[in-house]
């Protein structure tokens, strides 16, 4: 398990991407069914440093890849079920942009996201 101190210097520095999640998906990340979160378009302020937004227009205009670790600003993706104070912690493997998996993205999500592949489980509050 990662250490709390350390958690919380990667959430001053902006390290650590909050999402909240229905309750669904939520169990189905916390079961290992599921193995990556999705996000759109909208969130890529909070996932991309501002010097790689360039790199991702030429990354969406080819319609999907992976996204460079140098270019995604959070290394730690906290996953909240719904508005609960109940969280998983995983690290970040890889950030692509593409098409979601249906199976792990319902009707929620149709066109192309942002796609964490989850890592590690580093804490389940």
């Amino acid at each position: 398990m990662i250490q709390v101190d350390y958690l919380k210097e990667l959430r001053s520095r902006k390290r650590v991407l909050r999402v909240n999640s229905s309750f669904h998906w939520f169990d189905m990340v916390a079961s290992g069914e599921k193995r990556e979160e999705y996000r759109g378009i909208h969130w890529m302020s909070r996932i991309l440093r501002p010097e790689a937004f360039i790199a991702f227009e030429f990354i969406a205009h080819k319609r999907h890849g992976l996204i460079p670790a140098f270019h995604v600003e959070p290394v730690v993706i906290e996953i909240v079920r719904g508005y609960t104070p109940i969280i998983q912690q995983f690290a970040i493997d890889q950030v692509r942009w593409g098409l979601p998996r249906r199976e792990w993205s319902g009707q929620t999500i149709a066109n192309e996201c942002f796609g964490f592949k989850l890592g590690e489980q580093l804490c389940l509050t």
